[in-house]
């Protein structure tokens, strides 16, 4: 049981270090051109800072998993991992949840 477990941990880091970054890869090599008003308009990423933050969480969430892929399960630091992903995905689902409370009446 625990050898399935460690392979499904395994391949889940694996599946979102790849994501990330063909993530990042694709928006930051993707441009658009375009023709408003008879002008026209290229799109980068550069642009806009939600892209260029988008780009850069998906650097670090890419790093971060093949990093993590690094630390053997029974060490000490696997320990340091587990905490750092409960945080990180508390501190990424808490702003939906605040925004979906609806006060009472």
């Amino acid at each position: 049981m625990a050898k399935a477990r460690q392979f499904v941990v395994l391949a889940l880091r694996i599946a979102t270090a790849a994501a990330a970054g063909v993530a990042a890869i694709v928006m930051a090599t993707s441009h658009k051109t375009t023709t408003v008003f008879g002008v026209q308009v290229q799109a980068k990423f550069q642009y806009t800072p939600s892209f260029v933050f988008f780009v850069a969480a998906n650097i670090v969430a890419c790093a971060y998993s093949l990093l993590a892929l690094l630390v053997p399960p029974a060490s000490p630091a696997a320990r340091h991992v587990l905490v750092a992903d409960a945080v990180s995905s508390r501190r990424t689902t808490l702003p939906g949840r605040l925004c979906t409370v609806s006060p009472r009446l």
